[in-house]
């Protein structure tokens, strides 16, 4: 997950740095602002919870974990697990050549 939290924030990065200047003043700063609590070392509390996490990035790792868990749909994961879920194959025959 950490892997991923760090692609993406690279990735964030880049993109504000290329387009910064076609991006409204107020949109590049919120960017700016996010990818630096991420990086943040401080300490991060979370005032719903009264929970302290060592940073503001694994705060939002924990918050991604919930939200993942929370969509998962518990029994299909069963039945994925048990392996009582058929693999389907869809054959879709489509025809890419154009017409000049």
């Amino acid at each position: 997950m950490n892997e991923l939290i760090d692609i993406h924030t690279a990735e964030l990065t880049i993109a504000l740095e290329k387009q910064r200047n076609k991006m409204k003043e107020y949109d590049a700063q919120k960017v700016e602002e996010l990818l630096h609590k991420l990086e943040s070392p401080l300490k991060f509390y979370d005032e719903n919870e009264n929970k302290i996490y060592p940073n503001h990035k694994t705060y939002k790792t924990e918050q991604i974990k919930i939200l993942v868990y929370n969509e998962t749909d518990l029994s299909r994961l069963k039945q994925l697990l048990c392996g009582t879920i058929k693999e389907y194959k869809l054959e879709v025959d489509i025809d890419i050549t154009t017409e000049e």
